[in-house]
């Protein structure tokens, strides 16, 4: 993945710049897969509802460690609820933070814009341990899906796909929109930064849960 002192921001195809900063430690009470371990990568749809998946390299495939919808409108604020899941998770220290870039998008949204700032700044302050890559909502579409104007529908029938869900779920069992854009944004980072193929996860009842 290259000097994690760097920071590099892609879209896919490459990097655009590196700022080398400080090296602060990781969070208290985190672990680390440490140098060589199984790559852990956190996938952001950021918003007014930020949707979070994490997901960690298994041999050859991948396993789904935790999916969350995290709110605006929940105490304290997105601020403080995106930060506070990013610092306390029990999940391992992130090897990758991958994001869901939607500044070419006109439309303005408060919270969107709130979010992503969270997550840069979360990801510079520990840039030892992770790097933060951005791509596109067409180039997430592309890569994973085969266009960048695939529909709504059918990322939610390749995330049920992925994770062995029947098309048929209970409520809250299936992956919301925003955790949904989150995996598919987590497993491209993923397959950039292990080169594996990716296919069904490896821990089906885990996925459902």
């Amino acid at each position: 993945m290259g000097d994690r002192a760097d920071r590099s921001t892609t879209d896919g195809g490459g990097s655009t710049g590196a700022e080398p900063l400080g090296q602060p430690a990781a969070p208290e009470g985190r672990t680390h897969t440490g140098t060589g371990g199984p790559i852990v990568v956190a996938g952001f749809d950021p918003g007014t509802t930020t949707g979070v998946v994490v997901v960690q390299q298994a041999g050859d495939g991948w396993v789904l460690l935790e999916r969350r919808d995290i709110c605006a409108e929940s105490f304290g604020g997105m601020l403080a609820c995106l930060w506070d899941w990013m610092t306390f998770t029990e999940t391992p220290i992130w090897d990758v933070m991958a994001m869901e870039n939607l500044q070419a998008h006109v439309v303005h949204n408060a919270e969107r814009n709130e979010a992503q700032g969270i997550i840069r700044l979360f990801a510079e302050l520990h840039l030892s341990l992770t790097d933060l890559r951005e791509y596109t909502p067409a180039t997430v579409r592309s890569r994973m899906l085969g266009s960048g104007r695939a529909s709504d529908k059918d990322i939610r029938a390749l995330t049920r796909h992925l994770l062995r869900m029947p098309e048929r779920t209970k409520r809250g069992e299936a992956l919301s929109k925003h955790q949904s854009d989150a995996l598919l944004v987590a497993l491209c980072a993923l397959v950039d930064a292990t080169g594996i193929t990716i296919k069904q996860c490896k821990n089906k009842e885990e996925c459902c849960a």
